[in-house]
């Protein structure tokens, strides 16, 4: 009933549906999204009449100060640019490490870091901390955005900081990784008059789709919503972690560990506690979500509380290390979205559940 061999785990994976695709899968008609969950169009006219501006008139600074003004437009401009707030943070960490050493010479620059830094010895270096220190680093962040979008960025470091024996590589990747990228966009912008109602539209489907936004606002539907489904409508009882209770702090923490997706029959009593993981593509977060699983294994056993995983998707089979790990696990049993292995899914939890009753 469980999955413990590689090959039948990958025979079963269904690989890259949507939740909206899965509900039609297997309930036999499409998920509709609630009215008011449509896709969000945060790209409207004054941005871009405003970007054009910029463009059009060589303005990087009143570039820098809109954005310093419009975190939705920084947003946009760091998503649809090609690269990464993770990206964004190595640059952040290479700055950073100029600035201990002595070798920025720029009074703006060295200003601009010092408030990122304000709250914590060192600037953000990944995409979680630079949104948590996001407000004191607007300024450094427009700064960077305003004169990589002018293709000016490397050409502003070069003179900013003092020249080393990398320097002028890692200029030359800061040009490739960070002003290159957003040429095309630029022009794309500037030059596509009279068409507007289209670029507002595709601007806005790709923003939405880089930023996982269209995903969440178009299907209004989560994975662990269509197991609960699922598991209701075979009779068992379920209660799903809704975004409000997750956050909320368990007074049965310890004793469980960590928040799971889904409690059988109920959050405040569990017998069976589920994590349901569809990952597409892959992330070292798959990692550290299987090791934060099994490290729950002894406490949850102890409270005789079983352990189901539905694991699907084909990031999964790319990250086969990962997934045989838990297959492995004999206190976990491991299902995917597949009709056949979710009816084995179904059969095991019935059987925990009628071993609990006697």
């Amino acid at each position: 009933m469980c999955i413990r061999d590689f090959e039948e785990f990958v025979s079963l994976n269904t690989y890259f549906l949507s939740p909206s695709l899965l509900h039609e899968y297997l309930f036999g008609e499409p998920f509709k999204p609630e009215p008011e969950k449509t896709i969000n169009h945060p790209i409207d006219e004054k941005f871009l009449f405003a970007i054009r501006e910029c463009y059009k008139n060589n303005d990087i600074k009143h570039l820098e100060n809109i954005l310093e003004e419009n975190d939705i437009w920084l947003d946009i401009l760091i998503r649809l640019s090609g690269f990464s707030y993770e990206l964004l943070g190595r640059l952040l960490l290479l700055l950073d490490e100029k600035s201990k050493s002595g070798e920025i010479i720029d009074d703006k620059l060295n200003t601009l870091i010092n408030l990122c830094r304000k709250k914590r010895k060192r600037l953000p270096g990944d995409s979680q901390n630079i949104k948590k220190y996001f407000e004191d680093c607007k300024k450094l962040i427009s700064f960077i955005i305003s004169y990589a979008s002018f293709g000016k960025l490397s050409q502003y470091l070069k003179k900013a900081i003092k020249k080393s024996n990398l320097w002028n590589y890692q200029l030359s990747e800061i040009s490739l990784r960070f002003e290159q990228p957003i040429e095309s966009l630029n022009k794309f912008l500037s030059t596509s008059d009279g068409q507007e109602k289209l670029i507002l539209e595709c601007l806005n489907r790709f923003y939405n789709l880089v930023s996982r936004g269209e995903q969440k606002a178009y299907e209004g539907y989560n994975y662990e919503d269509i197991l609960v489904k699922y598991l209701r409508c075979h009779g068992i009882q379920a209660e799903g972690t809704t975004p409000e209770n997750k956050k909320a702090k368990d007074s049965n923490n310890k004793d469980k560990c960590r928040n799971w997706d889904i409690y059988i029959p109920s959050k405040s009593q569990p017998k069976i506690v589920i994590e349901c993981m569809y990952n597409v593509t892959t992330s070292s977060g798959q990692t550290n979500k299987c090791k934060a699983i099994v490290e729950c294994l002894p406490k949850l056993k102890e409270k005789n509380i079983s352990v189901l995983v539905l694991m699907d998707g084909a990031g999964w089979i790319a990250r086969g290390s990962d997934t045989k790990k838990l297959l492995k696990e004999k206190d976990i049993c491991v299902f995917t979205f597949n009709k056949n292995s979710l009816k084995g899914g179904i059969n095991f939890i019935s059987s925990l559940l009628n071993s609990h009753s006697r």
